[in-house]
């Protein structure tokens, strides 16, 4: 039956799990030196140091210094110590703490550690950075032998631990001396760990046989840390060209691509760096498996991968953070918190937990601890513009958008392209109704993003500003400019389309869409990154074009598609597709395959929205052919395990799933029981008006000062009137597209009536798109601003009702596409109280109050 077979999806985009680490007890490694070179005359030193469970030994390498009188081997500088980090990270037990980090602290203090001087400065930087030693060195030319020599100081004392050299003749041995050079201190920093484990070895001249192709890769590195990307972009272009085989610049050259918005080059290089993965070291190599998962959306390997790398570098802060920013991007507030946490107490000033923290702060709805953090990113970085971004930000989301634009505008001025600043100030802008400014930046946004896939995103939104206000002709050339810079940009042709359709252009929205797929059918079987395949899906079921041309279309893509996740996409979309033509056996045909998948899946992932998955499910219950039996065994099981693991997300939505059914099969007692069991009312309990034109956020219209259920209100749509929020679907979610029409631009109010039989503490657990005000017996109670869908009980106020009636009104604004909420009344462990009931607005109970 389809029933069993309906909900898996986008649920693999929803994000991941984390594990903590852990280790071994206290233990102690002996750092000695044995020389061998006869013609030196250097100190052997050794020294006890203290490591924690890990058993890692935190290095800093300083750039090494030139004596050669040969400024064509400056590059050797930094060279030279990125040659020692790629050999030495290679060790589990040596923690290599990335040199930008050490240098960051130096630029404090203005020295380079060349001088005396600068070596107490360079020992203080790396105390700072929580590393128990550092190494520092110079390379020199004698007699036609290239000398390299490097010191290793205890950081805590300034004690010498360690001095070597290695020698050889001319650059062409510049590989074999640093892998000599890394194999004397990987020995040394050993010392008595004979049980450590150790990895594959992969040497310098494994990884690339140029030594001018390493130089282009350690350029593009210190391009990178001087988030120079574009010339970051051109030197390991170059690398590559030097050495194909170069699978590390292959790497780093597609996480580039990738975060510059060019995802086709990233696969290709992706691709690349996979084929030539035996030459990578093995952070990479992991590292590779990450970026990979990520790519695919394969949420299991990104678990693994994470992990890995969290155990082979546990100091790594950078690991961390990536970690923590998943964590916060997918919801796992408290998690990435921890995480977040940890980096702070390696590294008290790390500017990006701050930024990070305070932005997820945002993302929470804590908009004091938010402030907080972003003054602590200010006071580490003054004179960037972004604290003043982040600050802009949050006040935007609070609705104090005066106070927003103020600190987007100082971001401005302390570095006139950063884009991100633009963006806002045109959203801030708009919501006080002051077009020319709003168009300014959001133009100013769309025509410097450096590539296509990011200038069509900034065109779309472009679109939808010029739409808001209702310059028709200019959104339509905004989308246009849209898809010429990127053709299969689904934003894009969903935002023409919404616009074309609300001015009644059947025609032009049906020639956008022919457009955009046409895009798509000039493109060979197997050629679709994932990018493309979530536009294309998007699209796919998101639009009224012809479903037998979409599904000729999506059957093209899927019958050449190797992937097993991403055919599992197209079987789900199929038969979505398939449902809605009523052809119930090939809906089947295409559900089957990825039932038992489903719930293994589910129990992976945190919090996801209606829009990004559970709407898909709630449809296929919807389309199903009606069953003498219908099976809820799925969704028990569902329900049970989401139980078992404290999921109260998934058993709440797999409750919900369950009262579709008793919904659809009439069965009003069952379907009352789940309800009152998750604090939801029933959709026919709830009144909604709309929709109301939206001229801005805090643009009051007659609901906010009295409700009245037998008033009607003039809107541009006509005649609005209050009436129960019927949207084919007892899902516990209200979907205003559905239930009042319209969606680009909007806003619509929802009202019930909660009743308890004392005074009470409760919650009240919201799930908006988009922004929205909640009023609790005509005061305000909350509000935030937003333009994007949130998970299942995102955002979560505390109340007090007081016994018997409470008025509750939502209003809830919306630019384009879905729209709607979750709204659950329930007690600190989100279960709803059997004492507690709602009413219409319009009952006889109520009317008059």
């Amino acid at each position: 039956m389809a029933s069993r077979q309906t909900a898996f999806l986008l649920l693999i985009l929803a994000g991941f799990s984390a594990a903590a680490c852990s280790g071994d007890s206290e233990r102690k490694i002996k750092l000695t030196e044995d020389k061998s070179d006869a013609g030196t005359n250097v100190q052997t030193v050794s020294s006890v140091l203290q490591v924690d469970s890990a058993t890692q030994h935190s290095l800093a390498i300083l750039r090494l210094e030139n004596r050669t009188g040969d400024a064509s081997l400056d590059w050797l500088r930094r060279g030279l110590a990125d040659m020692l980090e790629a050999e030495l990270t290679q060790a589990l037990y040596i923690n290599v703490v990335p040199s930008n980090k050490l240098y960051e602290k130096l630029e404090q203090t203005g020295a380079d550690g060349a001088t005396q001087d600068g070596l107490s400065a360079a020992l203080s930087a790396a105390s700072a950075v929580r590393v128990s030693s550092l190494l520092s060195g110079e390379f020199s030319y004698d007699r036609g032998q290239l000398n390299i020599d490097v010191t290793l100081y205890a950081v805590a004392t300034g004690q010498i631990l360690l001095s070597e050299r290695v020698s050889g003749e001319g650059m062409e041995r510049v590989f074999r001396m640093v892998d000599e050079l890394a194999q004397r201190l990987r020995d040394n920093l050993r010392g008595d760990l004979d049980a450590s484990p150790a990895l594959a070895k992969v040497s310098l001249t494994d990884m690339t046989h140029s030594v001018d192709a390493f130089k282009c890769y350690s350029e593009a590195l210190e391009s990178i840390d001087r988030v120079q990307l574009k010339k970051a972009v051109e030197w390991l272009t170059k690398a590559i060209r030097l050495d194909t085989t170069f699978a590390a610049a292959h790497l780093k050259l597609a996480l580039l691509r990738f975060k510059t918005g060019e995802p086709e080059q990233a696969e290709v290089l992706l691709k690349s760096a996979r084929r030539h993965a035996h030459k990578l070291a093995e952070p990479d190599k992991i590292m590779l498996k990450i970026f990979e998962a990520e790519f695919a959306g394969d949420a299991g390997k990104l678990v693994e991968g994470m992990h890995d790398l969290l155990k082979l570098e546990p100091y790594d802060t950078d690991t961390r953070l990536q970690l923590a920013n998943n964590l916060r991007k997918f919801c796992q507030y408290d998690r990435a918190i921890e995480q977040y946490d940890m980096i702070l107490e390696m590294e008290p000033d790390r500017v990006a937990a701050y930024s990070e923290l305070a932005q997820l702060y945002i993302d929470r709805g804590d908009i004091k601890e938010a402030l907080w953090y972003a003054k602590k990113y200010e006071a580490l970085q003054p004179d960037e513009p972004g604290p003043y971004f982040v600050k802009g930000r949050i006040l935007k989301q609070a609705g104090r958008f005066e106070e927003s634009i103020e600190q987007l505008k100082r971001a401005l001025e302390k570095r006139a392209d950063f884009q991100k600043a633009a963006r806002e100030l045109a959203e801030s802008y708009a919501e006080l109704g002051k077009k020319e400014l709003a168009i300014k930046f959001a133009r100013k946004w769309a025509m410097h993003e450096p590539t296509p896939f990011l200038r069509a995103d900034a065109q779309a939104e472009l679109a939808k500003m010029y739409w808001r206000f209702g310059d028709y002709s200019a959104a339509m050339r905004a989308v246009d400019s849209a898809m010429q810079a990127w053709p299969t940009h689904a934003q894009a042709a969903l935002a023409g389309g919404e616009i074309a359709k609300s001015l009644g252009d059947r025609k032009a929205e049906q020639k956008l869409y022919r457009r955009f797929l046409g895009a798509f059918e000039q493109k060979e079987p197997g050629d679709l990154d994932n990018y493309q395949l979530s536009n294309l899906l998007e699209f796919c079921t998101e639009t009224d074009v012809s479903v037998e041309r979409k599904i000729e279309v999506l059957e093209k893509f899927a019958s050449a598609e190797k992937r097993p996740l991403q055919r599992q996409f197209y079987d789900m979309h199929l038969g979505i597709l398939h449902l809605r033509q009523k052809n119930y056996g090939r809906a089947n045909d295409y559900f089957q395959s990825n039932t038992e998948s489903y719930l293994n899946l589910l129990m992976h992932f945190p919090h996801i929205g209606w829009s990004s998955a559970w709407k898909y499910t709630v449809e296929a219950i919807r389309l199903q052919p009606p069953q003498e039996q219908y099976d809820l065994s799925m969704f028990d099981e569902m329900l049970k395990s989401a139980t078992a693991a404290g999921r109260t997300d998934l058993e709440v939505v797999s409750g919900f799933f369950i009262a579709q059914y008793y919904g659809k099969y009439q069965n009003r007692s069952k379907l009352e029981s789940v309800y009152k069991r998750y604090g939801a009312a029933l959709e026919d309990r709830w009144r909604l008006i709309g929709p109301f034109e939206n001229p801005g956020f805090h643009h009051a219209f007659p609901p906010e000062r009295e409700i009245e259920p037998e008033m009607t209100y003039e809107s541009r749509s006509g005649k609005l009137a209050w009436h129960s929020a019927e949207d084919g679907a007892s899902d516990g979610y209200v979907d205003l597209r559905t239930a009042v029409g319209g969606a680009g631009w909007a806003t619509a109010y929802a009202a019930v009536v909660v009743n308890v039989p004392e005074k009470r503490k409760v919650q009240i657990r919201l799930s908006t798109n988009e922004g929205a005000k909640l009023w609790i017996n005509d005061e305000l109670a909350w509000q935030v601003y937003r333009r994007k869908e949130v998970p299942l009980d995102h955002d979560i106020v505390a109340v007090v009702l007081h016994p018997g009636d409470n008025k509750m009104l939502l209003k809830v604004n919306n630019s384009s596409g879905d729209w709607g909420f979750y709204f659950r009344v329930t007690d600190e462990n989100g279960r709803g109280y059997p004492d507690l009931s709602f009413t219409a607005i319009d009952d006889a109970a109520f009317a008059g109050r």
